[in-house]
């Protein structure tokens, strides 16, 4: 990881599954849209396709990768609205595993942290 992101081994397990599920998923839809003639919507291959890529991306830029699968997976929720309930609580708990990490974020630079001051 070349980026000055801390990693944390959840969200490379997560990235890990995303760009295995999503490369697979993106080279079945070229196979059914191709070969085998039939159609699937151009919203799941762009979102399959960006999950593939975002997911990637995070092996060499954890952070720029983490914010893509968190965006991404806030536009799968809008896009699937309430048409599958299944999808709908797997995406969701899938993005509030990505939003821990901005929400437990630590800051140990901060100048009040530095200096300790007694009273006598």
């Amino acid at each position: 990881m070349t980026d000055d992101v801390k990693t944390r081994w959840y969200l490379t397990a997560l990235a890990t599954v995303y760009l295995a599920l999503c490369a697979v998923g993106s080279l079945h839809h070229l196979w059914v849209q191709v070969w085998q003639g039939g159609t699937i919507p151009v919203l799941n291959q762009m979102l399959c396709l960006g999950f593939a890529i975002a997911a990637g991306t995070y092996f060499l830029r954890p952070r720029v990768g983490h914010i893509a699968l968190a965006a991404l997976t806030g536009l799968t929720l809008i896009a699937i609205g309430t048409t599958d309930p299944g999808a709908t609580a797997f995406h969701l708990c899938m993005l509030l595993v990505l939003l821990v990490p901005f929400y437990r974020k630590q800051n140990h630079n901060q100048p009040a942290n530095n200096t300790v001051h007694t009273y006598s």
